[in-house]
This record gives C-alpha cells, structure tokens and sequence, in this order.
C-alpha cells in the first residue's frame, strides 16, 4: 500500500470513518478538523501539493482553523512561495495571536528569509507562554538566529536551554557538536554525533561530520564508512559533494 494510501487509511480508522471523506452529517467544525489531520499526515510524509488540498478544504470549513492556517504556512515554505506562507502564518495570528507553535513556525519562516530581528521578537514571544509544550523547538530556532547574527556564545546558551529541556532533540544536539568541532572540541563533537546518529542512523549531515571527526583521528576505515554513506544516499548534495572531496583526501 502506497504511503499517502496508508495514511489515509490509518486517519480514517483512528477518528471511526469508513472512507477519508469526512462524515457530511458531522460539524463543520468536526469536518475541518479531520481534513486538517489527513492535511498533516500528507506534509509530514512530504507530500505537499495533496498536503495543501486538504488543508484549504479544511479553512474552507472552519475560517478559525489555527492549526490548519499554521500548517499551510509551512507546506507554502516548502514549495517556496514566501508570500503565500506569510499569508497563512499571519491568519493564523490573527485568529490567535498567542498560539506558540505558530508563532514558533512563524518565527522559523523569518528566520529562512533572513528578516533576523523579527525572527527573535517572534520566538521570544512563543516562549513567553509558561503553556508552551515544546519550547526547546523555539530555543532551537533562537540559536539559528544568533548564528546567523555569528554569535556562537549566544547559539550555545540557547541549544542548552533546548537540551536541557528535551536532552535528545536531534536536530540540537547536531548543532552544538557542529559548534563543538569548529571549536576543535573532539571528543565533545564526537560524542554529541554519537548521539544523533543513536536516533536518527541515516541523517547525513550527522555522517558527514562523523567522517570528518574520523579523518581527523586518522581513523581511515570508519571515515570512509561514513563518508560514503553520505555519498551513496545524497551524492548530488551540498553534504554529497563535501564528501567526495573528503573521500579523496583520505589515503
């Protein structure tokens, strides 16, 4: 059964349909809720066009649909089409201004613009919400901000405060052993790749900075390992091409 198939599937058993049709006899409400579920499945399985479909069905519905809005932001950020994103982000403000995962994803749709200042002013205010569920997600993305500002101290406060609250986070945990082994901390770089790639085996930007930590060792065998991995798996990839430079300087 294809992906997007089983989702679907899966989504309709869970909420006690027969089919992804939603049941017309239902609330609007209700109706937009579902549409914003199977929506979400399809962009977290990458899929965004049938991603969008069902999330305008969605605020078609329900024009107070927060998470439906927030959604099309990210999916519009992913097509890149900044404009149509903003829009999104921005109604689903509107409708409610203190929502912290959208002022969250909101802040990380500015940072990837560049629009830094804004970017900060909005993640602090997602963590000014003592309710916040996942607020190492903003920390994470205030850190991406300091270091496009070049402050690594400040980067480093903030991915503290992110594995501090949520000690595994993989994407947290990557970069302060990126930071670590442009610092040439080693044995902190290496045990922080570790841990990553522990969770997530076939992130290649972890692979790649485990190669790297190899060649540096002078661990020839496992920097080859990883290095190829990372050709094998992306090899037209900025990571892809960093590797086949590597590969080559190895003996």
């Amino acid at each position: 059964m294809k992906q997007g198939v089983w989702l679907l599937f899966l989504l309709a058993t869970l909420t006690g349909c027969a089919t992804s049709t939603p049941n017309p006899r239902s609330s609007p409400e209700h109706r937009a809720q579902i549409y914003t579920s199977l929506g979400i499945a399809y962009l977290q399985a990458g899929e965004v066009r049938p991603a969008i479909v069902e999330l305008e069905k969605a605020v078609d519905l329900d024009s107070q649909a927060v998470g439906a809005y927030s959604a099309l932001g990210l999916a519009y950020q992913q097509l890149n089409q900044p404009e149509l994103a903003e829009r999104a982000f921005r109604r689903a403000l509107d409708i409610n201004g203190k929502a912290s995962d959208v002022l969250n994803n909101y802040g990380a749709f500015l940072l990837a613009q560049g629009r830094l200042d804004e970017a900060e002013r909005t993640l602090r205010k997602a963590l000014a919400d003592p309710l916040y569920a996942t607020p190492h997600f903003a920390h994470f993305n205030l850190a991406k901000v300091a270091l496009a500002r070049g402050d690594r101290g400040a980067a480093r406060q903030q991915l503290a405060q992110a594995l501090r609250l949520a000690p595994d986070y993989p994407p947290a945990l990557l970069q302060m052993a990126l930071l670590d082994y442009a610092e040439g901390q080693l044995n902190a770089a290496e045990v922080a790749v570790a841990r990553v790639l522990g969770q997530t085996p076939d992130n290649i930007d972890a692979q790649l900075l485990a190669g790297q930590i190899a060649k540096d060792r002078n661990n020839v065998a496992e920097a080859r390992r990883y290095l190829q991995q990372v050709v094998d798996k992306a090899p037209y990839s900025a990571q892809g091409r960093s590797a086949q430079a590597l590969l080559l300087q190895l003996p």
